[in-house]
């Protein structure tokens, strides 16, 4: 009998904490779509997080391109020899 009670009681305490975790809320709280949340956040600090992501994209590009041209620098050395 105690086993039971442990069971209903474990099974009631998960089914409480789904309902709790799908709700809709829309003010950017856990459970909402976010919205009120970007909107928040200024256009100064956007600007600033996407200039902190987008320079290290650029510097791995610009190493990329550094390889590149020094394997050409190099087929052309070959080539001429």
């Amino acid at each position: 009998m105690r086993r039971i009670l442990v069971c209903v009681a474990m099974a009631l305490s998960i089914f409480c904490m789904g309902l709790l975790g799908c709700s809709k809320g829309d003010n950017g709280q856990p459970g909402g779509n976010g919205k009120a949340a970007r909107d928040a956040v200024p256009n100064k600090q956007a600007e600033k997080i996407r200039e902190t992501l987008r320079t290290p994209i650029e510097k791995a590009r610009a190493a990329h391109d550094m390889g590149d041209e020094r394997t050409r620098a190099i087929d052309e050395a070959v080539k001429t020899q």
